[in-house]
């Protein structure tokens, strides 16, 4: 964004792109959004309060900034600092800004904690759902609430490896275990499967089934 912008305006105006300063904070804004949004893909859950915080703070920011600019031009004392801020009016304004940019990104951030839940949530439901109905019994379930109460059913558990793959994988090359695994889970899927297993687990050579 900010490089295709620059381009458009060094093209249609370059004499003047670098004496607006506004350019430069429109630079600075992006790259500031653009470091916290991979700094918030980069870390944990617990870090993320605070980089959505600060990343609000910082687009509230803009408007603080953009509002600098044009107070400068209507009238050039306020360049100084100093003087913008005895202006009674201007902090006004910026306290303002800034309380609603806190109150917005502590907001979002409650959003995004029982947005991280809710996922969460769903995927161990998920989970739970396949071990217990299957993938099948699963989309019953939701189409048919009635198939969720509380009955017994029997299950079966089969167990299943392959003789001396310890010692013979010892001897081989990885690429071949690979491979053979690879081909063993695939005679296994297509077997147990097709005999109405519920799920299958995996462990080296040892295949768990449900039915």
């Amino acid at each position: 964004g900010p490089l295709f912008y620059t381009v458009v305006e060094l093209v249609t105006a370059p004499d003047e792109f670098f004496s607006m300063p506004f350019h430069y904070a429109y630079w600075g804004f992006a790259l500031s959004i653009g470091i916290i949004q991979k700094l918030r893909l980069m870390s944990g859950e617990e870090r993320q309060d605070l980089l959505i915080l600060l990343e609000n703070v910082i687009r509230s920011s803009i408007l603080a900034v953009m509002y600098w600019f044009v107070e400068m031009l209507t009238e050039p004392k306020y360049a100084d600092p100093h003087l913008f801020f005895t202006n009674q009016s201007h902090v006004f304004m910026l306290s303002a800004l800034l309380f609603i940019s806190i109150i917005v990104g502590l907001d979002d951030a409650r959003a995004q904690r029982f947005l991280y839940i809710l996922r969460d949530t769903t995927e161990q439901l998920q989970t739970f759902s396949n071990w217990l109905f299957g993938r099948d019994m699963l989309s019953i379930a939701l189409t048919d609430p009635a198939s969720l109460s509380l009955v017994r059913r029997e299950r079966t558990v089969i167990f299943m490896d392959i003789r001396g793959f310890t010692g013979w994988s010892e001897q081989q090359e990885p690429e071949v275990v690979v491979k053979m695994l690879n081909r063993y889970y695939e005679i296994a899927e297509s077997v147990l499967y097709s005999s109405n297993a519920i799920m299958l687990k995996y462990t080296a050579d040892e295949v768990m089934a449900f039915f």
